[in-house]
Protein backbone atom coordinates (compact mmCIF):
# COMPACT_ATOMS: atom_id res chain seq x y z
CA UNK A 1 0.00 0.00 0.00
CA UNK A 2 1.28 3.29 -0.40
CA UNK A 3 1.68 6.29 2.61
CA UNK A 4 -1.42 7.22 3.66
CA UNK A 5 -3.83 4.08 2.01
CA UNK A 6 -5.88 2.32 4.38
CA UNK A 7 -7.59 -1.22 3.75
CA UNK A 8 -9.94 -3.73 5.68
CA UNK A 9 -8.28 -6.88 7.45
CA UNK A 10 -10.95 -9.89 8.01
CA UNK A 11 -10.14 -12.06 11.23
CA UNK A 12 -12.15 -15.33 11.33
CA UNK A 13 -11.69 -18.54 13.40
CA UNK A 14 -13.76 -21.43 13.36
CA UNK A 15 -15.29 -22.49 16.43
CA UNK A 16 -16.40 -26.56 15.03
CA UNK A 17 -14.00 -28.14 17.55
CA UNK A 18 -14.04 -25.72 20.95
CA UNK A 19 -16.78 -26.18 23.46
CA UNK A 20 -15.63 -23.66 26.07
CA UNK A 21 -13.78 -20.21 26.06
CA UNK A 22 -10.74 -19.50 23.59
CA UNK A 23 -7.95 -17.37 22.64
CA UNK A 24 -6.10 -16.70 19.61
CA UNK A 25 -4.09 -13.79 18.19
CA UNK A 26 -3.33 -12.24 14.89
CA UNK A 27 -0.43 -10.44 14.36
CA UNK A 28 -0.56 -7.86 11.29
CA UNK A 29 3.26 -7.19 10.46
CA UNK A 30 3.89 -3.92 8.09
CA UNK A 31 6.82 -1.96 7.01
CA UNK A 32 5.90 0.87 9.07
CA UNK A 33 8.84 1.64 10.91
CA UNK A 34 6.64 3.34 14.14
CA UNK A 35 4.56 0.36 14.40
CA UNK A 36 5.99 -2.69 12.73
CA UNK A 37 3.56 -5.21 13.88
CA UNK A 38 -0.03 -4.91 15.55
CA UNK A 39 -1.25 -7.86 17.82
CA UNK A 40 -5.10 -8.71 17.83
CA UNK A 41 -6.38 -10.65 20.62
CA UNK A 42 -9.74 -12.66 19.78
CA UNK A 43 -11.60 -14.02 22.46
CA UNK A 44 -14.89 -15.69 22.31
CA UNK A 45 -16.91 -17.73 24.71
CA UNK A 46 -18.36 -21.10 22.64
CA UNK A 47 -21.54 -22.21 23.83
CA UNK A 48 -22.79 -26.01 23.48
CA UNK A 49 -25.11 -26.60 20.18
CA UNK A 50 -28.84 -25.61 21.58
CA UNK A 51 -31.29 -28.71 21.84
CA UNK A 52 -33.47 -26.69 19.43
CA UNK A 53 -32.79 -26.52 15.53
CA UNK A 54 -32.43 -23.17 13.85
CA UNK A 55 -35.93 -22.11 11.68
CA UNK A 56 -34.32 -22.27 8.57
CA UNK A 57 -31.72 -23.78 6.44
CA UNK A 58 -28.93 -22.93 4.43
CA UNK A 59 -27.32 -24.67 1.24
CA UNK A 60 -24.22 -24.43 0.86
CA UNK A 61 -23.11 -22.90 3.28
CA UNK A 62 -19.71 -21.53 2.47
CA UNK A 63 -18.37 -21.74 -1.82
CA UNK A 64 -15.26 -20.31 -3.62
CA UNK A 65 -15.49 -17.76 -6.52
CA UNK A 66 -12.73 -19.15 -9.05
CA UNK A 67 -12.31 -17.63 -12.68
CA UNK A 68 -14.08 -19.75 -14.37
CA UNK A 69 -17.02 -19.85 -11.62
CA UNK A 70 -17.93 -16.39 -10.69
CA UNK A 71 -21.47 -16.80 -9.83
CA UNK A 72 -22.39 -18.28 -6.82
CA UNK A 73 -25.95 -19.12 -5.17
CA UNK A 74 -26.90 -19.71 -1.65
CA UNK A 75 -31.34 -21.17 -1.11
CA UNK A 76 -32.34 -20.55 2.56
CA UNK A 77 -35.53 -22.57 3.47
CA UNK A 78 -37.88 -21.73 5.92
CA UNK A 79 -38.66 -24.43 8.05
CA UNK A 80 -40.98 -23.00 10.29
CA UNK A 81 -44.56 -21.61 10.76
CA UNK A 82 -43.52 -18.24 10.50
CA UNK A 83 -42.67 -15.84 8.35
CA UNK A 84 -38.59 -14.70 8.39
CA UNK A 85 -37.23 -11.77 7.77
CA UNK A 86 -33.34 -11.81 5.85
CA UNK A 87 -31.38 -8.58 6.84
CA UNK A 88 -27.73 -8.53 5.56
CA UNK A 89 -26.08 -6.85 8.50
CA UNK A 90 -22.49 -6.43 7.32
CA UNK A 91 -20.86 -3.85 4.70
CA UNK A 92 -20.92 -5.71 0.42
CA UNK A 93 -17.03 -5.69 -0.21
CA UNK A 94 -15.74 -4.07 -3.23
CA UNK A 95 -16.11 -6.75 -6.19
CA UNK A 96 -19.21 -8.70 -4.71
CA UNK A 97 -22.72 -8.35 -6.50
CA UNK A 98 -25.39 -9.41 -3.95
CA UNK A 99 -29.46 -9.82 -5.65
CA UNK A 100 -31.39 -11.77 -2.48
CA UNK A 101 -34.82 -12.65 -4.52
CA UNK A 102 -37.11 -12.37 -1.24
CA UNK A 103 -36.01 -10.76 1.73
CA UNK A 104 -39.56 -12.06 3.40
CA UNK A 105 -39.76 -15.75 3.47
CA UNK A 106 -42.74 -17.49 3.70
CA UNK A 107 -42.92 -20.64 6.10
CA UNK A 108 -41.88 -24.23 4.40
CA UNK A 109 -40.45 -21.55 1.67
CA UNK A 110 -37.50 -21.28 -0.03
CA UNK A 111 -35.68 -17.68 -1.38
CA UNK A 112 -32.18 -17.48 -2.53
CA UNK A 113 -29.19 -15.00 -3.03
CA UNK A 114 -27.60 -14.66 -5.89
CA UNK A 115 -23.91 -13.53 -5.98
CA UNK A 116 -20.95 -12.81 -8.58
CA UNK A 117 -17.97 -11.88 -8.42
CA UNK A 118 -16.74 -8.96 -10.55
CA UNK A 119 -13.67 -7.72 -8.83
CA UNK A 120 -10.21 -8.82 -9.84
CA UNK A 121 -8.46 -12.49 -9.02
CA UNK A 122 -5.21 -11.37 -6.67
CA UNK A 123 -2.58 -13.94 -6.56
CA UNK A 124 -3.39 -15.64 -3.27
CA UNK A 125 -6.94 -16.40 -2.03
CA UNK A 126 -9.06 -13.86 -0.35
CA UNK A 127 -11.17 -15.44 2.54
CA UNK A 128 -13.94 -13.08 3.53
CA UNK A 129 -17.71 -13.36 5.10
CA UNK A 130 -20.66 -12.26 4.69
CA UNK A 131 -23.07 -11.63 8.20
CA UNK A 132 -27.03 -12.01 8.00
CA UNK A 133 -29.74 -11.73 10.23
CA UNK A 134 -33.39 -13.77 10.61
CA UNK A 135 -35.95 -12.73 12.37
CA UNK A 136 -38.99 -14.26 12.99
CA UNK A 137 -40.00 -15.44 16.37
CA UNK A 138 -36.71 -15.13 17.42
CA UNK A 139 -33.59 -13.01 15.66
CA UNK A 140 -30.43 -15.17 14.95
CA UNK A 141 -27.50 -13.80 12.76
CA UNK A 142 -25.02 -16.39 10.27
CA UNK A 143 -22.20 -15.32 8.31
CA UNK A 144 -21.51 -17.20 4.94
CA UNK A 145 -17.85 -17.84 4.79
CA UNK A 146 -16.16 -16.57 0.98
CA UNK A 147 -12.87 -17.73 -0.62
CA UNK A 148 -12.19 -15.74 -3.83
CA UNK A 149 -9.42 -18.06 -5.33
CA UNK A 150 -6.21 -17.02 -6.21
CA UNK A 151 -4.42 -17.60 -9.40
CA UNK A 152 -1.25 -18.52 -8.34
CA UNK A 153 -1.34 -21.92 -8.16
CA UNK A 154 -1.03 -24.27 -4.98
CA UNK A 155 3.03 -25.23 -5.24
CA UNK A 156 3.48 -29.02 -5.37
CA UNK A 157 5.79 -30.05 -2.60
CA UNK A 158 9.57 -30.71 -3.41
CA UNK A 159 10.47 -34.09 -4.63
CA UNK A 160 12.21 -36.02 -1.63
CA UNK A 161 15.53 -37.45 -3.07
CA UNK A 162 17.89 -39.31 -0.96
CA UNK A 163 21.42 -38.15 0.16
CA UNK A 164 24.24 -38.81 -1.76
CA UNK A 165 26.76 -39.39 0.96
CA UNK A 166 30.37 -38.97 -0.04
CA UNK A 167 32.70 -42.46 -0.41
CA UNK A 168 34.34 -42.87 2.75
CA UNK A 169 38.43 -42.71 1.51
CA UNK A 170 40.45 -45.40 2.93
CA UNK A 171 43.66 -43.90 4.80
CA UNK A 172 45.65 -44.84 1.82
CA UNK A 173 43.83 -42.35 -0.42
CA UNK A 174 43.68 -39.72 1.88
CA UNK A 175 46.48 -36.85 1.14
CA UNK A 176 49.31 -37.40 3.39
CA UNK A 177 50.81 -34.33 5.04
CA UNK A 178 54.29 -34.48 3.27
CA UNK A 179 52.12 -33.86 0.25
CA UNK A 180 50.45 -30.33 1.49
CA UNK A 181 53.06 -28.94 2.11
CA UNK A 182 55.05 -29.29 -0.61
Amino acid sequence: MAPGESTVVELSFDTKSYKTSINKYATIYSNDPSQPQVKIHLSSKVDAVPDTTLPYALSPQRFNFTEKNKKQEIYIENKSDNQLQLNFIDDLFDGLKMDIKKDKIDPWKTSKIKFEWKGEFQKENMARSLTFSMSGQDTTFFSIPIVIQGTNPTPEPAKKEPVKKDPVKKDSEKPSLDAKKK
